[in-house]
């Protein structure tokens, strides 16, 4: 019975590293797809000025080209577009802030804390945050901290942090809660 318990406390224990493992790939990926979410901004930035220079008859491929960077962008967060009447467009994140207006594309910065384990969680507060966040920064706005705003409640970048900081932090906590039970039991 000892040794069957040893063995089954030892899978326990490969499945918590599998956790943390995959909570880390996770903290891997939002820092590329906040890249990602960077480089469509700056696209679409682009791709505004020209429309905005271009005398009130641009190029429709242009539009084009902005249109699938917007959709793009949309796919890793909840957005919301405002054209104005020269075509140009200015882009807010579903909670209001701006990620893009008539002066340019603010960037997003993430700042990793991989490898993460199993007492790594997001606070609000840098000192006491253990996983990385999004801040979204310049246009002279000040920084915001996307996730302490809840902006980031949809697309790629928000169901990445659910598994990061709800998903996969559930599913350890459950990996203890058995580990603890068969503890309690021997």
């Amino acid at each position: 019975f000892l040794s069957a318990a040893k063995t089954f406390a030892d899978k326990l224990n490969m499945l918590s590293d599998n956790v943390q493992s995959l909570r880390s790939g996770v903290e891997d990926a939002l820092a590329s797809a906040t890249n990602d979410a960077n480089d469509a901004l700056s696209k679409i930035a682009g791709l505004n000025k020209k429309i905005g220079q271009s005398g009130g008859s641009p190029d429709p491929t242009l539009f084009d080209e902005r249109d699938a960077a917007v959709k793009t962008l949309s796919s890793m967060m909840g957005i919301s577009v405002t054209e104005a009447s020269d075509g140009t467009i200015s882009i807010t994140t579903a909670n209001g802030n701006t990620l893009l207006d008539a002066s340019g594309a603010r960037s997003l910065t993430f700042d990793s804390h991989a490898p993460l384990t199993a007492n790594s969680s997001y606070n609000s507060l840098a000192s006491l945050r253990g996983v990385g966040t999004i801040t979204l920064g310049g246009g002279g706005l000040g920084s915001v901290d996307l996730i302490a705003a809840g902006a980031l409640k949809s697309g790629l970048l928000g169901g990445l942090i659910d598994l990061r900081d709800r998903a996969l932090v559930t599913a350890q906590s459950q990996l203890d809660d058995i580990a603890a039970g068969l503890s309690s039991a021997l």
